[in-house]
């Protein structure tokens, strides 16, 4: 393979094909959207990697895509141009490609791998043939706000916890982790009715436990300091 060559393994392949019962007039213009309507039935022809006859796609570094697996030749395109009649689109680890030829539209569903070759692999795709920018799925998103989350508590359980200098910005910092925007002129009658419930004081124990575990007592001052403030 030439230096400039790009190539990713593939899990699936597979290829939309036309039913022969949709129905073809000669007054309607190939590629319009009436014809695309019209084209909607079929099948997806599947192939899948196999150990004797790898799946790949490669694109060379004189603009030649080609789909393979082993020695047989699935797919073959030269892509000069082919922002005008290529289009893809990346979906978590499959890409799909929406190719316009002269009287038919194709449509190919490759599923990589993993994530990380798809969106390599459209990357690369990108500066021959019209991509779509890669969606972000659910489980991203979720997983990056989790993710902030965690970051939020462990800020300011550093600073709740901090033991170091009482002056300069990392005091003042401590001292806002402690303030609070909630209401708090009737606290008092807030803690006499919880104390009221007698689950109360072990839902407290249980809060103190998760603390714990969220911000390891590493320094024994720090734990002499914590059992005075619950005396």
């Amino acid at each position: 393979m030439n230096e400039g060559t790009k190539e990713w393994h593939l899990s699936m392949y597979r290829c939309f094909r036309e039913s022969d019962s949709n129905p073809k007039s000669n007054s309607v213009e190939p590629g319009s959207a009436t014809q695309e309507k019209a084209q909607t039935t079929g099948i997806w022809l599947t192939r899948r990697d196999h150990s004797a006859a790898s799946l790949i796609i490669r694109v060379s570094d004189f603009a030649h895509l080609v789909i393979m697996q082993g020695a047989e030749i699935v797919e073959s395109y030269f892509l000069i141009l082919a922002k005008k009649w290529i289009k893809i689109v990346n979906i978590e680890d499959e890409i799909m490609f929406y190719i316009r030829e002269r009287n038919r539209i194709r449509r190919l569903r490759l599923t990589f791998v993993s994530v990380a070759d798809a969106r390599s692999c459209h990357n690369h795709l990108s500066q021959y043939v019209s991509a779509k920018r890669p969606s972000i799925s659910p489980e991203d998103v979720e997983s990056s706000r989790l993710s902030e989350e965690d970051s939020r508590v462990s800020h300011y359980l550093s600073l709740m916890t901090s033991i170091g200098s009482k002056s300069g910005k990392g005091t003042v910092q401590a001292e806002a982790a402690w303030c609070t925007n909630w209401p708090t002129d009737r606290l008092v009658e807030l803690v006499k009715l919880c104390l009221n419930d007698g689950n109360f004081p072990g839902f407290v124990r249980q809060v103190q436990e998760c603390l714990r575990i969220l911000a390891p007592l590493q320094n024994e001052e720090f734990v002499a300091a914590q059992n005075q403030m619950e005396e």
